[in-house]
């Protein structure tokens, strides 16, 4: 959690079904265009609301799961070569029907 700047308790439910997502946002110079200032780069975790019926599942998932994911993708970011971190990436966990899944996005 060192890492990490920021963690975000939703409130609006996802229609895709994620529960859980992490970004990392690339250090850029302003002069790229994207304006982002180096303070804004690194990792964010959004947490989703599960409803009340599955969060006693969700809850076993996420502790079981995917949290050991998402510190397994974090220090593989970090070791990650400078192509790799220059550019943002994402991983999205869904609970879908007490599965629980993640994808990437780049």
């Amino acid at each position: 959690m060192a890492h990490v700047s920021d963690v975000s308790f939703l409130t609006g439910h996802s229609e895709e079904g994620y529960v859980l997502g992490i970004e990392w946002t690339a250090a850029q110079p302003f002069n790229y265009g994207r304006g982002i200032h180096p303070d804004a780069s690194g990792f964010r975790i959004d947490v989703l609301p599960v409803p009340a019926a599955d969060r006693a599942d969700a809850r076993t998932a996420l502790r079981t799961y995917a949290l050991p994911q998402l510190g397994e993708w974090i220090n593989q970011a970090l070791a990650a070569p400078e192509t790799w971190r220059s550019s943002d990436h994402r991983r999205y966990w869904r609970l879908a029907d007490g599965l629980l899944t993640h994808h990437d996005q780049h």
